[in-house]
């Protein structure tokens, strides 16, 4: 048994040996057309001549990237605080390193950033909100507005008349709160009305919809 196991070892080692030498003679004519391919004027390998095609390339990326850095800056200054300069145009020694570098801190900053992100859901009330508008806000005195009174001299009353709500989402809605940014607006609307408006059981009919305009600026604080 110990003869067969050897012969079986040898046997092994020869087919290995002859294996090994045709991959080294595979990979070194590899290398020797890698390196007739870049000594040739015309090869795909001369990197010599790609290098004009090369640069061109980059330098369009690099300025399209630049553009949107620019973009980025802005963002980040007004939703996020951020307003660290961007490296100077101008100078071109050290330009795409320090722009690695500026990214690079800002994607830092946004982390550090997002692991103080606080998510919630904030209920409005259509109702309450048009009633509160129509008398000057009072965070200490909430409670004393009275929001059960709706006559037809009210914002509410005359906007329950025609059909049509408009109203703004104001700042005293996120008293103490900071870089506050809406992720998603959900409306739900009840056609059933309560019992005190049994008289308007008639304007709940009709087509529903629903138009947002997001503040065309933003600013941080």
């Amino acid at each position: 048994m110990k003869v067969d196991a050897l012969r079986a070892a040898l046997d092994w080692e020869q087919a290995n040996r002859d294996f090994q030498f045709r991959r080294t003679n595979i990979s070194r004519a590899y290398q020797y057309k890698k390196i007739a391919s870049s000594n040739d004027s015309n090869g795909i390998l001369n990197y010599n001549k790609r290098l004009t095609p090369l640069g061109d390339r980059f330098k369009q990326d690099f300025l399209n990237a630049l553009a949107r850095l620019q973009v980025c800056s802005l963002g980040l200054d007004k939703i996020y605080g951020y307003s660290a300069p961007l490296p100077n145009i101008a100078e071109q020694d050290g330009l795409f390193d320090d722009c690695i570098t500026w990214t690079r801190n800002a994607i830092n900053y946004y982390n550090r950033f997002s692991k103080l992100d606080q998510t919630y859901v904030l209920r409005i009330s259509l109702r309450n909100l048009l009633i509160k508008s129509t008398q000057p806000f009072n965070p200490e005195k909430q409670s004393e507005i009275d929001t059960t009174a709706v006559d037809s001299s009210t914002s509410y009353g005359q906007m329950l008349a025609k059909g049509i709500f408009q109203f703004n989402i104001d700042e005293h809605l996120f008293l103490n709160q900071k870089h506050v940014r809406i992720r998603g607006i959900n409306m739900f609307v009840s056609l059933t009305p309560y019992k005190r408006l049994q008289a308007n059981i008639d304007m709940v009919n009709g087509c529903i919809m629903a138009e947002i305009i997001p503040p065309p600026t933003s600013y941080s604080g």
